[in-house]
């Protein structure tokens, strides 16, 4: 478990990388760069999860397309993701969105090791890749099987974004980050 998991962070306000994965290829090369590089001490995460959790998150909700949810949404919940539905395909992803009656705010969140988190991550995106789920997400209604690669990448960028490869640097504050700009960064350069 890291430092992280031992306080709260306002994840609305943590920093988070700009992060936009073009497949499920690169989701899951995401995946295996962050735990490869978590393994020799090299990953700060600037959000309340461990990235095996994260990893095992993603999966879970991979997963419950095919296995069903945890969860019976309200009516309310089922019409707002109706309307939201092309949003969040174009993504990116609400962050901080916390799901009613969920106890941690969603489900799926145990907390496991890096290597278990992306060895769940890899099946369930293999078994993504292989067959689409069954026709309507519980949230968002009927769903092409494009359609939901495309929310799980969506998904992985929320998650995914949270952590961050250090090189070269003693502190993680102090580090050069491997990927896309972070978001402050990217928003001032597109003032100038």
């Amino acid at each position: 478990m890291n430092e992280r998991s031992q306080r709260t962070v306002n994840t609305k306000r943590a920093r988070r990388r700009s992060l936009r994965l073009e497949s499920l290829a690169d989701a899951l090369a995401e995946a295996r760069a962050l735990v490869h590089a978590a393994a020799q001490g090299r990953v700060h995460a600037t959000g309340n999860w461990t990235l095996g959790q994260a990893l095992g998150h993603l999966a879970a909700w991979i997963e419950y397309d095919y296995d069903g949810y945890p969860m019976k949404p309200t009516l309310l919940l089922r019409l707002m993701g109706r309307l939201l539905k092309g949003r969040m395909l174009a993504g990116p992803l609400i962050v901080g969105a916390r799901l009613p009656g969920a106890r941690a705010g969603t489900y799926g969140t145990e907390v496991m090791p890096d290597d278990a988190g992306l060895a769940r991550f890899e099946a369930a995106i293999a078994r993504l890749e292989r067959t689409p789920p069954r026709d309507r997400d519980v949230l968002m209604g009927k769903m092409s099987h494009e359609q939901w690669k495309v929310l799980h990448r969506r998904h992985a960028e929320l998650h995914l974004s949270f952590f961050w490869i250090v090189e070269g640097a003693a502190r993680a504050d102090e580090a050069v980050v491997r990927g896309a700009h972070d978001r402050a960064h990217a928003a001032n350069e597109s003032e100038q």
